[in-house]
Formats: structure tokens, sequence, C-alpha cells
């Protein structure tokens, strides 16, 4: 457990679930749901965070200005997602991969494709 403290990017995999999502509605389609629950080290919680928009638009004396904060904070959050998805041996291209905070430094991700 002593290495989870390093200072270098480190998930640990806490539990992992899926279903099929086979609604009529989808017309036909069916989907699979895979769920995992993740914590994340001190310095991985900081990658994290300083991917987050934390200004609003108001914060700007120009929507270029906005534009090109949410821009930066875009691009550090496509290479977490893309972190986390090596992580998990998943490939997000085949489906949406979406991160969040659950609680602290416990994060779900959920994943969810098509079925072929």
């Amino acid at each position: 457990m002593e290495d989870f403290f390093k200072d270098s990017f480190m998930l640990q995999l806490i539990s992992t679930g899926k279903y099929v999502d086979d609604d009529p509605g989808h017309g036909g389609d069916t989907y699979t749901v895979r769920v995992y629950v993740l914590r994340l080290n001190p310095f991985t919680l900081n990658e994290w965070w300083r991917s987050q928009v934390t200004n609003c638009r108001n914060t700007y004396s120009t929507e270029e200005e906005w534009e090109v904060y949410q821009a930066k904070k875009g691009k550090l959050q496509e290479a977490f997602t893309e972190k986390v998805a090596r992580f998990l041996k998943i490939d997000p291209s085949l489906g949406g991969l979406t991160i969040s905070q659950a609680v602290s430094e416990a994060f779900t991700a959920v994943y969810i494709f098509k079925n072929p």
C-alpha cells in the first residue's frame, strides 16, 4: 500500500460490475454497461482536479479568453480519461467512458458500448 502514495499516476480498482441493457426502446440494439469503482492516489487526484472547469464565464473579459480556458481544461480531461482507459484496458473509441467523483478519492468510471 505504501506504493499507492508515490508521486505518479496510480489507480486502485475497488470493484467492477456489468450488465446488458436490452431495452426495446433502443430499436433492437443492446449495450453493455461496465461500472468500475476506482480509488485515486493523491497525485492522480490532483491531476483530475487540474482538469476540471472551476471558473465560470463571468471570470473572463472576453468570449475568446473563456474558450481558451475551456479548451485547455478539455485537453487535460482527455489526457486523464486516456490514462484511466489504459489502466482499465478498454478502448473508449468503441463506446463512451465517463469518469466522475463519488466521494473524496473514490471515483466511478462507466463504460458503455454497443454489442455487435
